[in-house]
């Protein structure tokens, strides 16, 4: 997934996997920065 991100556009991700997390609650931890425009978060 998060290489899917970075496919299009979306840096400073990370996935969060067991043991980080429950095997049940794995995620991807984004970042949002002020220089972010509306149109890159349309477009992630």
């Amino acid at each position: 997934m998060v290489d899917d991100a970075h496919g299009i556009g979306v840096l400073g991700s990370n996935a969060i996997v067991y043991p980080g997390v429950s095997r049940k609650d794995a995620r991807i931890r984004t970042s949002l920065m002020a220089t972010h425009t509306r149109g890159h978060l349309d477009r992630a």
